[in-house]
């Protein structure tokens, strides 16, 4: 197992301050390690971590990276509000679900979910002109909704033109 982050994943970062930065101690719980703290205690600590660390808005960041990088530093404590053991039964289960490139295919995920927020506010900043308004109604019109596909730019053109074809046909 390599001790290097994945790139694709970056550390959760904000300017806000986060209980872990606050008091990290808190969420440094490793059994073996208790110096004289009571097992019970230790139990006590690790519950207020999970309740802090669940109400953080990196909380879902804060998983994803830990899930990815199983490097020194998320091999104990609390991240997320998860526990060692959790984390090792969510890397199983992702990998069981997703195939053994389970991290591959988040990173996939996280890049489209990046392209489409940029594609967002492009549109939000851009928006369409009333001629690329009227040629989606017609595709839309024409052939149905269908989920996103890339298409090499000559079947674009191709596309392009039998929607401006029936558009001169319906006019």
């Amino acid at each position: 197992m390599t001790d290097s982050a994945d790139l694709r994943f970056p550390a959760p970062n904000t300017s806000q301050a986060t209980p872990c930065r606050a008091n990290p101690q808190l969420f440094d719980c490793d059994p073996r390690d208790r110096d004289g703290e009571s097992y019970g205690d230790m139990l006590k600590r690790i519950d207020r971590a999970r309740a802090l660390c669940a109400s953080c808005p990196l909380a879902t960041d804060c998983l994803r990276w830990a899930l990815v990088n199983p490097t020194e530093i998320t091999r104990v404590g609390i991240w997320a509000a998860t526990a060692p053991y959790e984390r090792h039964r969510l890397r199983a289960r992702l990998a069981q679900r997703l195939g053994p490139n389970w991290v591959d295919v988040l990173a996939t995920r996280l890049q489209d979910d990046k392209d489409r927020a940029a594609r967002a506010r492009h549109a939000r900043h851009h928006p369409l002109t009333v001629e690329q308004a009227r040629l989606l109604h017609l595709d839309r019109t024409h052939n149905g909704r269908r989920g996103r596909r890339h298409s090499a730019p000559g079947e674009q053109a191709l596309h392009r033109a039998e929607l401006l074809a029936a558009l001169t046909n319906a006019a």
